[in-house]
């Protein structure tokens, strides 16, 4: 028997695959002892069968539990890794950004700045994540806008911050609704994005 804590969610999920296998064999092969043989015979198979799927059952519970704490692990991995960063982002960039911000410098400077303040405030969030899973199609100038979409940036400016014409900006904002999916809906996009 493998020392369960030792193997990777993948071989777990392959060895309850092959338990299960093995267990709805065992099953079908009671069943046949069942139907025909000698009673004698029958009853020192049915009986060696019972214990065989008696160990496996148990065997699939321990490989259960290992996989849920497996999982469990992750998850835990998952959040102290994203309190990291945010305690880091907060420790060291932000301040960067304050003193960044006032040694005076121009309303498109400050306008970056503030969105890099936001950006970097939402990197232990999972906007970013959340809108590529949805739809991995969008461009790195659609991903951006997106994000000025969702701290409030009208088109007037998006386009003078990135030196785009509105009618560009416009044709962005068509672009994203179409693969976000909601193009000739009825749904405002800054609140599509911001429910994201």
């Amino acid at each position: 028997m493998h020392d369960l804590t030792l193997l990777s969610k993948s071989q777990l999920v392959e060895e309850l695959g092959n338990a299960y296998e093995r267990i709805k064999e065992q099953e079908l092969l009671l069943n046949n002892l069942r139907k025909g043989g000698t009673q004698k015979n029958a009853e020192k198979s049915l009986k060696l069968m019972e214990g065989k799927l008696k160990r496996q059952s148990v065997l699939l519970n321990q490989k259960n539990q290992a996989m849920r704490e497996i999982l469990w692990l992750a998850e835990e991995d998952k959040n102290t890794l994203k309190a990291q960063v945010s305690i880091n982002i907060d420790t060291f960039l932000l301040p960067m950004i304050t003193t960044l911000r006032s040694s005076g410098k121009s309303d498109e400077e400050l306008l970056y700045i503030g969105m890099l303040e936001e950006g970097l405030q939402r990197i232990a969030s999972n906007f970013g994540s959340k809108l590529l899973k949805h739809n991995s199609s969008l461009s790195s100038r659609e991903v951006e806008i997106c994000n000025m979409i969702k701290s409030g940036h009208n088109s007037k400016t998006m386009a003078s911050v990135l030196h785009l014409s509105i009618k560009t900006i416009n044709a962005h904002r068509a672009n994203i609704r179409k693969k976000l999916g909601i193009q000739g809906k009825q749904v405002n996009l800054e609140t599509h994005i911001r429910s994201m």
